[in-house]
């Protein structure tokens, strides 16, 4: 992608619709060595630490930047298309925004440092 298309594209993902407004449970570092197998059987999804409730966009994308680092970008692309086929759903492009973004604590205010950890 040139930087032109690049840009061109960041415009038009800015100007477009927002992430979707459903908000489900999410694994939130949903990626290739969070996912058991076993006999080319999926097993079990760990490393659930980070789940927070969030667009399910965001899930997709975690996965998705993951593959590009570590594959090719036809290999993240084919993870959305299959997700979307499975799933029913569309990949929203908003949910690349959300990539390293930190939470909200629970309890927290935005522009606030949210609740005391407490003693320990």
């Amino acid at each position: 992608m040139t930087d032109r298309s690049l840009w061109s594209r960041a415009v038009a993902v800015f100007h477009g619709p927002r992430l979707d407004p459903d908000q489900v449970f999410l694994h939130r570092a949903y990626h290739p060595g969070n996912v058991l197998w076993r006999r080319g059987n999926l097993t079990g999804v760990v490393d659930w630490q980070a789940a927070s409730i969030e667009p399910r966009s965001a899930d997709v994308w975690h996965c998705r930047a993951t593959l590009l680092r570590a594959f090719t970008l036809e290999t993240a692309d084919r993870f959305v298309r299959c997700w979307e086929s499975i799933a029913g759903e569309t990949f929203h492009p908003w949910a690349e925004t959300l990539a390293g973004r930190p939470r909200r604590r629970r309890g927290a205010r935005p522009g606030r440092a949210g609740p005391s950890p407490g003693p320990g």
